[in-house]
């Protein structure tokens, strides 16, 4: 394993997370001030007084710096920001509420050290979360491993450390409708997990609604794989085999046996029966195509991924190994 100097760069994208900005800041000084190189706080369009507060850190630690978005773009936007932006040999990324716990952040600089690539944090619970959130994310992980050749793991989160060699990886991707953990799962670098429980939120509401989140499972299903497609074919190809088997079935007892089980299937009911199927694949088939579609036009209008207002300059050079 190669042995590797710090000299990290922190991601943390902020979101109307004004009572937290400075909570995370004191934790991870509390945690790897010394492996620090910079902080890179990206403001996604907060319409609270987050900057104000980001802008009063810049003055207290020099390490501090921020990309300011001119609106909203999204957590994925501000992720992929903040990797342009940092200069460190390694990024460790992180969420502003607190609930990616810092204090594990030294382990997740030793396995870099040993010569792990990505290390990741996964989730084995979250306190607090309904039970409609923990059935969708069952959900989610089930559909995502039956549609993708390369399912992610169980609790796989944004909360990780990536060598530069990575970053550099992820620069290089166009993806507009980006879910950014599968995007650095798709590189394929050597990986480490490290589980963690989520904590509590230090302090606000979440800012990923179920809208959001929805949105966010249906693109990492669509922009990562085909296998949606092959889906609607092989259940295209089941529901006409069921269609012919129910007809046939149909057919033969009231028409060759005479109906012996006194059915009395009529022309309404065979008719009923083939619209509901049709129907029915129909609507799966278009949703899908549907989805796609919306994936290609999104790609092909080629429009930035985020509008920077401001951006505060690096005060250091990336250090060579």
């Amino acid at each position: 394993m190669v042995k590797r100097s710090a000299s990290i760069s922190v991601i943390i994208p902020v979101h109307n997370e004004s009572v937290n900005v400075d909570t995370i800041y004191k934790k991870l000084v509390k945690y790897i001030d010394d492996d620090i190189l910079e902080f890179v706080y990206v403001n996604d369009g907060s319409t609270d007084d987050s900057l104000e507060r980001i802008k009063q850190l810049t003055k207290q630690d020099k390490r501090v710096r921020f990309v300011d978005f001119s609106r909203n773009f999204g957590k994925e936007a501000a992720t992929t920001a903040g990797l342009l932006a940092c200069v460190g040999d390694a990024a460790i990324i992180l969420d502003c509420d607190g609930q990616h716990p810092p204090r594990l952040l030294p382990k997740f600089i030793a396995k870099w050290r040993e010569g792990y690539e990505v290390i990741v944090g996964r989730r084995t619970s979250n306190q607090k979360a309904g039970f409609i959130k923990n059935a969708g994310s069952a959900l989610y992980y089930w559909l995502i491993g039956l549609l993708h050749a390369n399912s992610p793991v169980k609790g796989d989160t944004d909360f990780r450390l990536i060598d530069r060699k990575v970053i550099d990886a992820f620069t290089q991707l166009r993806d507009h409708n980006r879910v950014t953990r599968s995007l650095l799962n798709w590189l394929g670098f050597s990986t480490y997990y490290i589980d963690f429980k989520a904590d509590e939120r230090a302090a606000g509401t979440a800012g990923y609604s179920f809208k959001k989140l929805f949105r966010l499972a249906i693109d990492g299903m669509t922009t990562m794989s085909m296998r949606p497609l092959l889906f609607a074919s092989v259940a295209g190809g089941f529901t006409f085999v069921l269609g012919i088997l129910l007809g046939s079935t149909m057919l033969i007892e009231q028409f060759i046996l005479d109906d012996p089980l006194n059915l009395g299937f009529s022309g309404t009911a065979y008719l009923a029966v083939f619209i509901l199927i049709t129907t029915g694949l129909l609507l799966i088939g278009q949703g899908i195509q549907g989805a796609y579609l919306a994936n290609i036009y999104n790609e092909s209008r080629n429009r930035p991924l985020y509008v920077i207002r401001e951006i505060t300059p690096p005060r250091h050079m990336r250090t060579k190994r």
